[in-house]
């Protein structure tokens, strides 16, 4: 579960927020929540002690009683992987936020706020986010804990539900599991280009759809490319440029 945790006493500026979330293409098949707070509570004390999956915090420096600044400052005591970003009026805030040492992602002045901008800051914390994830699984008796962003694809071995995994390192890992069930650990960066195959399109350089060609960063080419399926990645390509 990706959570987006809004801290903000503005309702136009909270519909903005959240309307730019809702937007995002990268979102499309993610699962995720919108948490909107327009002041300190309880329930909002409780949901940074007890974090539960992926959290992005969105938090206005000026709110109420208890400022963003303060917040962050509760979520860094025990939790340094939540993605925050602040927002404000002023600009006078910037210098306590560099002092806070609170590793935001991004400060934005509402006056210059745009949802390109907000919209370009959560694409860069997704990316951040999904970076840190790994598959784990067992093979010939070996256990293996692969980063998915070393993945550069996953291809069935044909008349067997057994598949080969491609790294962008070039090794080969040979996994007992069929296609479908590896598709299930996996994230939104990867696409099913073929019945037999699923590609990590953060690592494509080029398409060449006459050809049936992805050629991948490193130099890698394959032909596993379906016709059926040539709108379909082309369109998810766009959302990781």
């Amino acid at each position: 579960m990706l959570n987006f945790i809004i801290y903000e006493d503005k309702n136009k500026d909270i519909e903005l927020i959240s309307n730019t979330i809702n937007k995002l293409p990268l979102l499309k098949d993610v699962d995720y929540r919108i948490h909107r707070f327009n002041e300190y509570s309880e329930k909002l004390e409780q949901f940074i002690k007890n974090k539960e999956g992926r959290n992005i915090y969105i938090l206005d420096i000026e709110v109420g009683e208890v400022s963003g600044l303060e917040i962050g400052s509760m979520i860094r005591e025990k939790d340094w992987q939540s993605i925050i970003i602040f927002i404000t009026n002023h600009r006078k805030y910037k210098d306590d936020v560099i002092f806070s040492r609170l590793m935001p992602l991004d400060f934005i002045q509402k006056q210059h706020f745009c949802e390109e901008r907000l919209a370009g800051t959560i694409k860069i914390a997704l990316n951040a986010l999904v970076d840190n994830k790994f598959i784990t699984f067992t093979s010939y008796h070996i256990d293996y804990q692969i980063a998915l962003d070393d993945i550069l694809y996953i291809e069935k071995l044909q008349m067997t539900k057994k598949c080969i995994i491609t790294l962008e390192s070039g090794l080969k890992i040979e996994v007992n599991k069929p296609l479908h069930e590896i598709s299930k650990m996996l994230d939104q960066r990867f696409y099913q280009t073929h019945k037999s195959c699923i590609v990590n399109v953060r690592k494509i350089l080029k398409l060449s759809f006459t050809e049936n060609k992805i050629t991948f960063a490193n130099g890698t080419e394959i032909y596993l490319l379906a016709s059926r399926r040539k709108k379909g990645l082309k369109e998810h390509v766009k959302q990781f440029k």
